[in-house]
């Protein structure tokens, strides 16, 4: 499925896509990304640690296996979508939400503590996350306020391939040099998801190559891609898939495509906008 729609993506944005010169940001949004930083590492991390296994087993498995576990393979949508509702209760406009009190006030790790702040978080993570009978899957945006600046946050389906965050202060396109990503699962690409086996996803997890920066990534398009780029990826599959292995032919056509992934004009295609699985995708 990723591979199909990895050659979709290379035919929309052309192949080996520079990034575009880029300002830097403000010293006003520095500071929006290190408390966002600062909020994922001390809160959305932390209920993830509870949250994810409680969806898996009541999803099937979900973020499951040494992908999911180590390098969070087939598990953005999930992890965006929670990083979505903990920012809208922290940071937006939610007036009666009883989500942050209950969260923040319930953190220890007993039993009952980790249902009484779960309990409230499923029922805004199917607020968001909840695929409806048109297709479509529930809420693509809302407002936060961050440092007294004001953004719109977001969701980015990009095609079946991938999904993060976009956060971008008021009146701003999603063209904007100083949009900030919150990509929540940016660690699968330091491999390639669907042409690893498991084993490869534990060799590697072995070899410690997830454990090489933080599991999340706030910052830039520029900076993004300093972070996920063909050499790195190419380097890391190198330590568990031998260089004649056949599944290179495929590695080799999807490797160039990963900085289409934050190109603006799939920003403005898809983010913000509910991603409709075309009929050909539902049959992979």
């Amino acid at each position: 499925m990723v591979f199909r729609a990895v050659l979709a993506l290379a035919i929309l944005v052309p192949i080996f896509m520079a990034s575009r010169a880029e300002a830097d940001l403000s010293s006003a949004d520095k500071a929006v990304v290190q408390e966002i930083n600062t909020f994922i590492q001390d809160y959305v991390e932390e209920l993830a640690d509870d949250f994810i296994p409680v969806l898996s087993e009541k999803d099937k498995g979900a973020c499951s296996g040494p992908g999911g576990k180590y390098f969070r393979t087939h598990c953005c949508v999930i992890y965006s979508n929670l990083a979505f509702v903990m920012l809208e209760n922290k940071y937006g406009n939610k007036p009666g939400s009883k989500f942050w009190h209950l969260f923040h006030k319930n953190r220890q790790k007993s039993a009952l503590a980790v249902q009484m702040r779960l309990s409230p978080v499923f029922g805004e993570f199917n607020r968001v996350a909840t695929v409806k009978d048109d297709g479509d899957t529930g809420v693509y945006s809302t407002t936060v306020k961050i440092q007294e600046i004001e953004y719109k946050v977001l969701k980015c389906d990009i095609g079946s391939l991938h999904t993060y965050l976009l956060l971008l202060r008021k009146g701003e396109s999603v063209t904007s040099r100083e949009a900030i990503i919150l990509d929540m699962s940016i660690k699968q690409f330091y491999v390639l998801p669907e042409l690893l086996t498991e084993d490869d996803y534990e060799e590697l997890h072995r070899l410690g190559v997830e454990k090489t920066t933080k599991p999340w990534f706030v910052g830039t398009r520029k900076q993004f891609l300093r972070v996920v780029n063909a050499t790195r990826t190419k380097r890391n599959i190198l330590r568990v898939v031998p260089s004649k292995d056949k599944r290179w032919e495929r590695f080799s056509r999807i490797l160039p495509v990963l900085p289409n992934l934050v190109d603006v004009s799939l920003q403005e295609q898809f983010c913000g906008k509910p991603y409709h699985i075309e009929s050909d995708e539902k049959e992979l």
